[in-house]
């Protein structure tokens, strides 16, 4: 029942259900309180979500790598970037499994914290510890590095994806677009549209926003300004160019 209001969005509900059952002197199994801790994040009470954690190992259920994910989703949701880091050292700490996805979550975390050497660390880690990164891991160091303006690793990163034959997609190259565009290196971001094509990758809105905002900071206004005409008489959004723009 509790997870059946969950997934109706009915927090609330799943809350009093979830009180009842204590009250009656049951003890919630992992399952119950995992997704308890996904339904108070659901519903912003994050004390109380936290909390939980603490509450499982008094009542004799261990935590798992989904309670701990779980949390670290509540905090990255809501922009509480600390808080998910304390979190994971706590996870560390009690020797809890990672995952992908927990990997993942964190890779973000740090650089959202600008603490691009841990995110680099965690993620060259990865293999060690059995975990394959993916293309969301590669993505999201990509767009740490660029942050970070640790241009060199990006490029690196990137061509390291072509090399081992791993998957990219339009994020990966907007992420490229926008590293070469801190560089002002118009003409290799110019590059990797017409790579996009040539891999049947479809450049999106973002995609051309960039580059012409690009093209506006070197002073190529006549290439923007062509771009933008041929966008429109494509048929391609120009409210949402723009409005990226």
């Amino acid at each position: 029942l509790i997870e059946l209001s969950r997934k109706l969005c009915d927090y609330s509900k799943a809350i009093s259900i979830f009180s009842r059952l204590k009250r009656s002197g049951i003890t919630p199994d992992l399952v119950a309180y995992n997704s308890m801790i996904n339904v108070f994040g659901k519903a912003k009470l994050f004390r109380e979500a936290r909390s939980l954690i603490s509450e499982m190992r008094t009542a004799g259920v261990l935590p798992d790598t989904v309670s701990y994910s779980t949390l670290l989703t509540m905090y990255v949701e809501n922009q509480k970037f600390g808080e998910a880091l304390s979190v994971f050292s706590e996870m560390r700490d009690v020797k809890c499994l990672l995952d992908l996805t927990t990997c993942n979550i964190m890779i973000d975390v740090y650089g959202q914290l600008d603490m691009a050497k841990e995110a680099d660390k965690l993620f060259w880690g990865m293999r060690k510890i059995g975990i394959e990164p993916n293309v969301v891991s590669y993505n999201t160091l990509l767009r740490v590095y660029g942050d970070a303006e640790l241009f060199g690793e990006a490029i690196h990163l990137f061509r390291l994806m072509q090399r081992k034959d791993i998957e990219q997609n339009v994020v990966t190259y907007n992420t490229m677009i926008m590293i070469y565009g801190k560089t002002l290196e118009h003409e290799k971001a110019n590059n990797l549209i017409q790579e996009m094509h040539r891999r049947g990758i479809e450049p999106n809105a973002i995609t051309y926003s960039t580059i012409i905002s690009i093209w506006g900071k070197v002073g190529k206004l006549d290439r923007a300004a062509m771009l933008f005409q041929k966008l429109r008489s494509s048929g391609i959004d120009i409210d949402q160019v723009l409005y990226q723009t």
